[in-house]
């Protein structure tokens, strides 16, 4: 049996302790006061067989999407954004059913909006960081070059390892990710210039019809350095980020073109 959880958008996930004895103060209960961490999209323990796809989850209080000892699950073609602690997080305990393995991720954009997010989180009480395979999915923070976070436990040497490690890092460790991608991918368009401080936005459809969304005179690339401006169009429960950037549109090579005196014969 398999569970097919695709095209839904979550923003804004937060976790309530209202109800947790150790957190209860006795106050009213108000966001600022009782909201907690919380994952837009959770299998917890022995959750296997899930077919996760084409899903956005943006600014949760934890991860856009986490796997607490569960094996065998596919993720692919989602988009996590700006999720507080990370984007996609697996978690593995070395116990029969726990310890992550045949996992699938591919082809997910994982984009960070703070230098202390993580694009991937694993943690796992064993040596051995491999679950099963991972490739063409988008690393992207562009605020801090070590964005993968890996905690594990080296029985032999009788300690935990905590590492922040780079895209190419976690290559090195895993063998995974070969063809995946970080922020600096986009240093390779000359022709686009992306704006300093870094800033970017998602926008998205939550209806069930196309729609067109006016970017007005802002201009942007996506995580494929394609040139954004005008507008966009969004399929149901589509969404797309975009970062700030300038660039000449045809319209503006145009004007310059004639500026200088010249012809079109």
């Amino acid at each position: 049996e398999k569970d097919h959880i695709h095209h839904n958008i979550f923003e804004n996930v937060i976790g309530c302790l209202s109800m947790d004895r150790n957190h209860d103060k006795g106050l009213p209960v108000t966001i600022e006061k009782y909201s907690g961490a919380a994952p837009g999209i959770y299998v917890d323990e022995k959750g296997n067989n899930r077919i996760i796809e084409h899903n956005t989850v943006i600014n949760s209080h934890m991860a856009g999407i986490f796997f607490h000892w569960a094996p065998d699950n596919v993720v692919q073609n989602n988009t996590l954004y700006g999720n507080k602690v990370a984007q996609i997080w697996f978690s593995g305990r070395d116990q029969p059913g726990d310890k992550l393995g045949d996992e699938v991720v591919l082809d997910n954009i994982m984009f960070a909006t703070d230098a202390q997010q993580k694009t991937f989180y694993l943690g796992i009480n064993y040596d051995d960081v491999h679950f099963g395979q991972s490739d063409n999915n988008y690393f992207y923070n562009p605020y801090n070059y070590r964005h993968i976070f890996v905690s594990c436990y080296k029985a032999y040497e009788d300690r935990w390892t905590r590492d922040d490690l780079t895209l190419s890092r976690w290559r090195e460790l895993s063998g995974y990710d070969g063809d995946s991608k970080d922020f600096s991918y986009l240093n390779q368009f000359d022709n686009i210039t992306i704006d300093s401080p870094i800033k970017s936005r998602i926008i998205y459809n939550t209806s069930l019809d196309v729609i067109s969304v006016d970017l007005e005179s802002e201009k942007y690339c996506d995580v494929d350095g394609n040139k954004i401006y005008g507008s966009v169009s969004l399929q149901p429960f589509e969404s797309k980020i975009l970062i700030f950037s300038y660039f000449e549109t045809p319209d503006l090579a145009l004007k310059k073109y004639f500026s200088r005196g010249l012809k079109i014969r």
